[in-house]
């Protein structure tokens, strides 16, 4: 009965030496790997995105340099052009051309856009206007200045990356509440 008893032992020790040498260590590792596939994806989910806006944003800022260049005589069919080829892509296009001489030429042409103070640099980039994320692109060329500013909305954050799962934008030095009453 004693030998029965110190076997009984024995084995249980084993069992615990076996869970602490074998078992904890691999569900560790998969803890660890599961943690490390998530940071990881986030991080490719990140510039997946960060490079998707910033073609965008390039793909407006060629178009406003493009429509800078423009001839006047031209420059109206050039802007409805362009509207017609970005209006599936871009949904709330809208663009500005101002000449030298004073005269707007809009897409569309209820178009409520104003063109920046002068001396304004060209840009392009993510802006806030009316408490809503826009795409804008801003150029002033030797005939024009061109302004094109696009609304960003849900349908376009998903259309960045399809299938990549809800994205929000949030931007960084307003407090909560301002966050709570932009449009994203």
């Amino acid at each position: 009965r004693l030998i029965r008893q110190a076997i009984w032992r024995l084995r249980n020790r084993l069992i615990v030496a076996y869970l602490f040498v074998a078992v904890v260590p691999v569900i560790l590792l998969a803890m660890l790997t599961v943690t490390a596939a998530w940071a990881i994806s986030g991080q490719i989910a990140a510039y997946l995105l960060n490079v998707e806006m910033d073609r965008r944003v390039n793909s407006l800022r060629q178009t406003a340099g493009s429509l800078s260049r423009a001839l006047p005589q031209a420059r109206l069919e050039a802007v409805r052009r362009a509207g017609f080829i970005f209006r599936d892509r871009f949904p709330g296009l809208e663009i500005l051309v101002h000449d030298q001489d004073g005269t707007e030429v809009r897409y569309p042409e209820d178009s409520t856009l104003t063109t920046p103070p002068p001396g304004h640099p060209d840009t392009a980039g993510l802006v806030i206007r009316d408490k809503t994320f826009h795409l804008w692109a801003h150029t002033g060329g030797p005939r024009a200045e061109v302004t094109i500013l696009v609304p960003v909305t849900r349908t376009t954050l998903q259309s960045l990356v399809p299938q990549l799962g809800d994205i929000q934008l949030a931007p960084i030095g307003l407090t909560p509440q301002e966050i709570r009453d932009l449009d994203v």
